[in-house]
């Protein structure tokens, strides 16, 4: 994957697939073809999407004339994909999720 000059991958509001983030810790930027045609680009995203292929092209294009924008845009992702998808990161929030899981379930009732 390091070898790419960007990821094209394809996005759900702000959820992206596992091959996105492997890119992302390559080192590579990504771009993603929005599935959900009401989130549109506002510069904000982790991950620049869109719904209009034609958008994504430009986007691909203005990426691949300026390798050091690229070069920051990964940067950014790989700080994000670190911080929120990491393994440790990953960890911490399934045990946070099965320990609130069974602080709330019920104990069994004895049968008689």
């Amino acid at each position: 994957m390091s070898a790419m000059s960007v990821y094209l991958t394809i996005n759900l509001g702000e959820v992206t697939g596992i091959a996105a983030l492997e890119a992302s810790l390559c080192g590579v930027p990504l771009i993603a073809l929005q599935v959900d045609f009401a989130n549109e680009p506002t510069g904000e995203e982790w991950i620049w999407s869109s719904g209009s292929s034609e958008a994504v092209i430009i986007r691909i294009k203005e990426m691949l004339a300026n390798p050091e924008e690229g070069k920051r845009i990964a940067a950014r992702q790989l700080e994000r994909t670190i911080q929120a998808h990491s393994v440790d990161t990953m960890l911490r929030s399934y045990l946070e999720l099965y320990s609130r899981a069974m602080a709330g379930r019920r104990k069994p009732e004895t049968c008689v």
